[in-house]
């Protein structure tokens, strides 16, 4: 099929012409777009949903392991999870727990980015990498509610994150200086959701499946979990075409975790995740003013939920200089 053509029905498949001309035409829906299948639990065999387990860390390629060079700095517990929060570096970790105070999942990571232009990389693509972390200019500090890192970042960029913690859940935001050579570095944080199976040779892994799937069951697997998207309406002169391109439309969107995302949108009021591989646990992300937004990014283009995505937070290049709180992302877990 063109590329025209297929970027009309914006990846939507058509009813075959068969089954058009076979039934009466006051029998056919107006709409081409057919209709949502009801999210349904298919046993896949060696698979469990939502698995639990006693330890944090494993020994499985698949598993958590913390990050090399890192030392905790305190640790919350609360019935719904547990989170770990590391320096020097701005890093934390959230175990999401079941009703019986066992882990389940890969952790969600909450991190920070800024990216490093290489001009004389042969690739105008790929003629970036990840700035480099320096040093601290003080150690990371926690109060009890607050934990600040004061980064000092390759190029002697400063950048800070605050992440604030609350009952069911936790707020971030973070203050970060434009590199002095003018090209722009993508300073954000976010918050990323897990893969929630890993592939080695040909077969994928994860908690919910140690013996290893293929690439069909694992969208069996994952097809009842949901990703709800909401794209404000009052934004739509601003994102409507780019959400569209990415078949996406104001207002709710949902996706089940195996259905192909060609790009995760920009301008996203707030995410929703939820599902039997997260158990009884639902997670929110948003942000905690009308004026700021959240952008959505994935490992790559064409991918699908179940492969991992992130709430991404940036702010303004005019804005992000200053210290605020108005412009935070705040996560929850119910």
């Amino acid at each position: 099929m063109a590329q025209k053509e297929a970027n009309r029905t914006k990846g939507r498949q058509l009813p075959t012409l068969a089954s058009v001309l076979g039934k009466e035409v006051t029998e056919e829906k107006t709409s081409l777009m057919p209709p949502r299948p009801t999210t349904t639990m298919t046993k896949v065999p060696g698979t469990t949903y939502a698995a639990p387990r006693t330890d944090q860390i494993g020994k499985e390629f698949y598993d958590f392991k913390p990050p090399k060079g890192a030392t905790e700095i305190t640790r919350l517990e609360e019935p719904e999870f547990d989170a770990v929060f590391y320096g020097p570096a701005a890093k934390a970790v959230i175990f999401l727990k079941d009703n019986k105070g066992n882990y389940i999942q890969h952790p969600i990571e909450f991190g920070y980015h800024s990216r490093k232009h290489l001009p004389d990389h042969p690739d105008h693509v790929h003629n970036w990498r990840a700035r480099k972390f320096l040093r601290l200019e003080e150690q990371p500090s926690y109060d009890g509610k607050e934990i600040v890192w004061k980064m000092v970042l390759e190029d002697e960029l400063k950048f800070r994150v605050h992440l604030y913690l609350g009952r069911k859940g936790m707020n971030a935001t973070y203050v970060s200086e434009p590199p002095k050579d003018g090209t722009h570095d993508d300073a954000h944080i976010h918050f990323r959701m897990p893969r929630l199976a890993r592939e080695r040779q040909d077969r994928y892994y994860g908690q919910d499946m140690p013996e290893g799937l293929t690439l069909d069951e694992v969208r069996q697997y994952s097809h009842p979990n949901e990703l709800v998207i909401n794209l404000p309406r009052q934004e739509r002169d601003r994102f409507k075409s780019a959400w569209a391109k990415s078949g996406f439309e104001p207002g709710y969107n949902t996706r089940n975790y195996d259905e192909l995302i060609t790009r995760f949108p920009r301008g996203i009021r707030d995410y929703k995740i939820s599902g039997p591989s997260f158990g009884d646990r639902v997670f929110e992300a948003r942000t905690t003013s009308s004026k700021i937004l959240l952008h959505g990014h994935a490992w790559r283009g064409d991918s699908e939920p179940w492969e991992g995505f992130a709430a991404v937070l940036r702010r303004s290049g005019e804005t992000r200089e200053k210290f605020t709180k108005t412009e935070q992302i705040e996560i929850s877990i119910k």
